[in-house]
């Protein structure tokens, strides 16, 4: 992670409690809560072979404890890089995740964005299934790395909506 310490120069911290096994990827915080709680991608082997998870832990904490969210299908959120963010205060993460309308977890290949609230020891509420983010839209199109304003009004999202090109674009959703 890069901490920018004046314009000129910036300097490179290393997270040693976020680099687990094979290194931390895609870091969400909620700096608004103290001390900060922390959600991570971590690559690991397992079975012989690497896979990710999503890990949270508080700045204090010495272990970090694995998420385990529920998509709509009942589907686990699993993939290679979830992406999350989460809101200043901790009580809700926004993610992405392979997604299969049919509910085919094995087939589940396109990106979707989802989010689940989250309990004050950072993992989902018990019983809570994900919800995705502008269901409405068709299963083939990839909505991904949700994230929110810092006034918490506006979610901007990736997508290739444009069916004709299929090109990545960035979109804007204000509250109203």
């Amino acid at each position: 992670m890069f901490v920018a310490d004046r314009l000129e120069a910036s300097q490179a911290e290393t997270f040693d409690a976020l680099n687990l096994d094979g290194g931390s990827h895609s870091v969400a915080v909620a700096h608004g809560v103290w001390p900060y709680r922390y959600w991570f991608m971590n690559k690991h082997q397992e079975g012989g072979q690497i896979t990710s998870r999503l890990l949270t832990m508080l700045a204090t904490d010495a272990e970090a404890r694995e998420l385990h969210i529920v998509l709509p299908g009942d589907c686990p959120a699993k993939g290679d890089d979830l992406a999350p963010w989460a809101t200043p205060d901790g009580s809700v993460l926004f993610f992405q995740a392979p997604y299969s309308a049919r509910g085919d977890c094995a087939q589940a290949s396109v990106l979707r964005s989802f989010y689940v609230r989250l309990g004050a020891d950072g993992l989902p509420v018990p019983g809570e299934k994900a919800k995705m983010l502008l269901a409405s839209l068709k299963p083939e199109i990839a909505v991904m790395t949700p994230s929110l304003s810092p006034d918490e009004c506006t979610l901007y999202v990736a997508s290739d909506l444009d069916m004709v090109d299929r090109r990545q674009r960035l979109y804007a959703a204000s509250r109203r």
